[in-house]
């Protein structure tokens, strides 16, 4: 198999991720998913594109290939807000608020809380505390639907 020898500037990983962006905006969820792993076969060591794949993953319903796409993007750049908030949220759905709490106090620390993504993450820490001191645990199955 040949290899290309391709010289790419960050510059252009960001452009590929706003493409991948506003894809996964516009619902197009298979669409920004190959992008955004485009980006990241040119931009391996760029957090965001992991948070960003995360997103889109996450969206399709493979919460574990989310987590580990977080956990990725937190390797890279540990205080990664929006990646350690959604992994937060992962973790609230999958009946775990106690470590939701701890991450999502490690992810407002020291920032502005006027940020969007701090303020997010800062809605997620009141429920994940609620859901903590409530003792929740996820229902094991969803609720029957209704008959029509």
């Amino acid at each position: 198999m040949a290899h290309l020898n391709i010289r790419i500037n960050n510059e252009q990983v960001l452009v590929l991720m706003e493409v991948g962006q506003l894809y996964y905006m516009r619902g197009e969820l298979d669409k920004a998913e190959k992008v955004l792993r485009g980006a990241l076969t040119l931009g391996r060591d760029n957090a965001d594109v992991y948070g960003s794949l995360g997103a889109v993953v996450h969206a399709q319903g493979r919460t574990e290939e989310a987590l580990g796409y977080y956990q990725l993007a937190l390797q890279g750049c540990p205080s990664e807000t929006c990646a350690r908030s959604n992994m937060a949220q992962l973790m609230i759905l999958g009946g775990n608020p106690k470590q939701a709490v701890e991450e999502l106090e490690k992810s407002i620390e020291g920032k502005d809380l006027d940020d969007p993504a701090v303020k997010r993450a800062s809605a997620l820490l009141q429920i994940a505390r609620i859901l903590e001191q409530q003792g929740f645990t996820p229902a094991a199955e969803p609720p029957a639907q209704p008959a029509e």
